[in-house]
């Protein structure tokens, strides 16, 4: 395996971790130098955790609600701009 083979693997395991809160504190320290030196690698991370928190609250929130599907096609084929109102409206009438 080559070295940038070998980083990239290293990247993916501390997002991973970082994702499930399993980081230690060497993979902490490690994990935000690699933030701080790549402004892109930053820019995944922030976008991985807003899925990661969206995911989590539909799951939470709709686990057993049938409607949601068509939800979760339209964000899966639309852009954010169009799902949003969808999603809002949807949290209006059920909370």
């Amino acid at each position: 395996m080559n070295d940038y083979a070998g980083r990239i693997g290293r990247v993916r395991e501390l997002l991973m971790l970082a994702l499930d809160d399993e980081l230690d504190a060497a993979g902490r320290d490690e994990f935000e130098r690699l933030l701080t030196d790549d402004p892109g690698l930053r820019e995944e991370w922030e976008r991985l955790s807003r899925l990661k928190e969206v995911t989590a609250t539909i799951s939470s929130r709709w686990r057993h609600e049938p409607r949601l599907s068509s939800i979760v096609e339209l964000a899966q084929r639309a852009t954010l701009d169009v799902w949003r109102p969808c999603i809002l409206w949807h949290i209006g009438q059920v909370d």
